[in-house]
């Protein structure tokens, strides 16, 4: 049996239920069997063999059993973006199918974002957990506490250790390096004020800038996430200074 249309339904993630809709114009009796399946074909609801419906409907479904109106429509409470997919519901009298109709269901889940500023001298990011929700506040994040400071911003420099492995980032970086003796200082790579020079540079040095540009939004990046533990689907935009397009190559050798 070919269907042709597919119905489509839209809500917010959150909102109490969702209808998908089913109505026919054949003539039914109590003797048919009609049964709700997801797009793995796996049972959401039934007006028989409600043992087999699928753990993560119990509870969640309600379906209409109006057998003068044909009206089969089903209620799922509390959809997530994990419902979203085509349903389809199939009535039918032994093996013969009397009519089926399927509802695209699309969940619109509220998905945060992080815009990360990261500029030669100073580097920061910002977040909203909420965007789509009315009052959903742009929160900032505040760097220097370390250092006795409240700032949007950190200086974009970068700390490694003697066997080039990442330590610090931004003020840390800093105050960690200007602490050091002459002696420590000489086991370690510190760098600053590294993006401005990419332009201007040749060769293997421009992997190696691009290597710390790199790592530093790296770091922003994975920062910015701890915010977002529990998050599975994210918009993240990036604002450069200029309009270079840089291609990040992570391999380069810090030298």
């Amino acid at each position: 049996m070919v269907i042709r249309n597919v119905y489509k339904v839209e809500v917010d993630s959150g909102v109490e239920s969702v209808l998908l809709p089913f109505k026919t114009t054949v003539s039914l009796t109590e003797e048919v069997t009609v049964m709700w399946r997801n797009n793995s074909g796996m049972m959401v609801d039934c007006n028989y063999f409600k043992e087999l419906q699928l753990r993560q409907y119990k509870g969640r479904t309600e379906m209409k059993e109006n057998y003068k109106s044909r009206d089969f429509s089903l209620t799922l409470k509390n959809p997530t973006d994990r419902d979203r997919g085509i349903y389809t519901c199939t009535v039918y009298r032994k093996e013969k199918i009397l009519a089926e109709k399927q509802v695209l269901l699309n969940v619109k889940a509220d998905s945060p974002i992080i815009a990360i500023d990261f500029g030669s001298g100073y580097s920061g990011y910002a977040f909203n957990l909420k965007p789509r929700e009315e009052g959903g506040e742009t929160q900032l994040k505040r760097w220097g506490k370390e250092v006795g400071l409240d700032s949007p911003k950190t200086p974009t420099c970068i700390l490694f250790d003697e066997d080039k492995q990442f330590l610090e980032f931004g003020y840390k970086a800093k105050t960690a390096y200007s602490n050091m003796t002459e002696e420590e200082a000489e086991k370690h790579y510190f760098f600053e004020d590294f993006k401005r020079n990419i332009l201007f540079m040749e060769g293997h040095s421009v992997y190696m800038e691009i290597t710390l540009l790199s790592l530093d939004i790296e770091f922003c990046i994975k920062e910015s996430l701890e915010h977002f533990p529990d998050v599975l689907n994210m918009g993240l935009f990036i604002r450069r200074e200029n309009q270079n397009v840089i291609n990040i190559n992570k391999d380069a050798d810090i030298e």
